[in-house]
């Protein structure tokens, strides 16, 4: 072997020697990276289950609403997923699929609801702490029976197997009033 080859054989060694430590270096910086950027999400995942619960005359609903729902992790984690049933007796009230995740840009959850009446519910967080959710929501589209009127809604950890979903309305600049309210207990 030349002189010539030597060099670049040692060359080529010592490039790939730094590129593979450079990679490391690199992959555990993001690790650590990801490990210190921690979504908010994360502390809701005791979600993930079945829960089913009830709510007597809540809604604008007469009798007791019976809901099921099934929160999954869904998009490689970056949000839940929640699949609603809500039954009164045996007659189908309505049932929604909805999806919740937290947006880095503007540090708050957002969340998604698509209802069986064919509206969109699109809620922002306003508020949040260890154990609740506040979002300020808008519908689309938007009846012409609620114009006017403005809209909450929460989610609320009770506990690790009980929480509480809920919606307030305020109408003409009024104080927001509870409109339904439903606490569920995790069954799976």
């Amino acid at each position: 072997m030349s002189d010539y080859q030597r060099r670049h054989n040692r060359i080529n060694s010592l490039v790939c020697t730094q590129l593979l430590s450079t990679q490391k270096i690199n992959s555990e910086q993001l690790l650590v990276k990801k490990m210190k950027n921690k979504s908010p999400l994360t502390d809701w995942h005791f979600l993930l289950g079945t829960w089913k619960g009830t709510a007597e005359g809540q809604y604008n609903v007469v009798g007791q609403i019976t809901s099921t729902i099934e929160f999954t992790l869904e998009l490689n984690g970056t949000c839940i997923m929640a699949k609603h049933e809500a039954w009164t007796g045996n007659q189908f009230v309505n049932s929604s699929i909805g999806l919740l995740f937290y947006d880095q840009l503007t540090n708050r959850f957002l969340r998604k609801v698509l209802y069986s009446y064919s509206f969109i519910n699109n809620d922002i967080e306003y508020t949040r702490s260890a154990s609740e959710i506040r979002f300020e929501t808008t519908t689309e589209p938007l009846s012409p029976q609620f114009q006017g009127i403005r809209w909450r809604s929460y989610i609320k950890k009770l506990s690790d197997t009980e929480i509480a979903l809920g919606l307030e309305s305020a109408k003409d600049g009024g104080n927001f009033k509870v409109y339904g309210e439903t606490v569920v207990q995790k069954i799976s």
